[in-house]
């Protein structure tokens, strides 16, 4: 269910195809999304798949990067999930 209606939309988004190579960046680390092109990740965080960490309301509130959560110093996958289905459901069939 998540995979069909929040991952498999943006296979045909344009930005996302154009990027596929920025994409596998911010699944490996999604600090990436600091490098890539500023169209695909506008389009992600729009899309509420990354989000921002630079703006914690406390101190408390900012969580210890891990990349197998897919949580970096700057930039965060909403859901682990997410980059675990854009990783093996998406970029593993191109």
């Amino acid at each position: 269910m998540i995979y069909r209606e929040r991952v498999l939309p943006f296979k045909y988004e344009k930005a996302f195809v154009q990027h596929i190579d920025d994409l596998r960046k911010i699944v490996e680390d999604p600090d990436n999304a600091m490098y890539i092109d500023p169209e695909l990740r506008k389009l992600l965080i729009e899309k509420n798949m990354i989000m921002y960490l630079g703006y914690p309301l406390t101190p408390s509130t900012r969580p210890n990067p891990d990349k197998e959560l897919g949580i970096g110093e700057v930039f965060a996958w909403q859901l682990n999930v997410y980059r675990i289905l854009v990783k093996d459901r998406i970029l593993e069939q191109l």
